[in-house]
């Protein structure tokens, strides 16, 4: 007989406290450069809501990348990037509409 538990909060705990991480600089793996600035995130987390990060990353493991990543994305203001970071780590896009 398996026993299944399910600890309630877990999910969010363990995604804030990977926000709480990301936030501070902590154990992070990747630095990833925009246009006007820059920000980390986890290897991790990225590979694991991203079938093509996953293969980025897997790619740059393979070829003896082991450490600190860099991804660069040109033209993309931090902001922009920072929404998508924060749509990874949460699971919530956060939309502003504007009056036209």
């Amino acid at each position: 007989m398996i026993i299944l538990i399910y600890p309630q909060g877990h999910h969010s705990s363990i995604v804030s406290l990977a926000k709480l991480c990301t936030e501070n600089g902590l154990f992070t793996d990747v630095t990833i450069l925009c246009d006007d600035g820059k920000l980390l995130a986890h290897k991790i987390v990225l590979a694991a809501v991203s079938p093509f990060l996953c293969h980025v990353l897997e790619v740059d493991t393979a070829n003896g990348h082991s450490g600190q990543t860099t991804i660069v994305m040109p033209d993309i203001r931090k902001e922009i990037v920072q929404q998508l970071l924060d749509f990874l780590y949460t699971g919530i896009m956060k939309v502003v509409q504007r009056e036209h």
